[in-house]
């Protein structure tokens, strides 16, 4: 009965091809931990985590001395 508690248990995971964009501000900081607020949040384990083929962009940054 762990998942009608709010517990969540992952046995084994593996994220396929995730895309990652990281915007950058004017002023060089990144909302990275921006999110929307969740309306439950779980307690959870993670026991075995593979992440296969990702790609990242980071967009906003400027060359140096510019």
């Amino acid at each position: 009965m762990p998942f009608l508690s709010g517990e969540v248990r992952i046995v084994d995971m593996t994220l396929t091809r995730p895309k990652v964009i990281v915007d950058v501000g004017e002023n060089g900081s990144i909302a990275w931990t921006a999110r929307q607020k969740a309306w439950l949040i779980p307690k959870g384990q993670l026991d075995n985590f593979r992440v296969v083929d990702a790609s990242l962009r980071i967009n906003g940054l400027a060359g140096a001395g510019a």
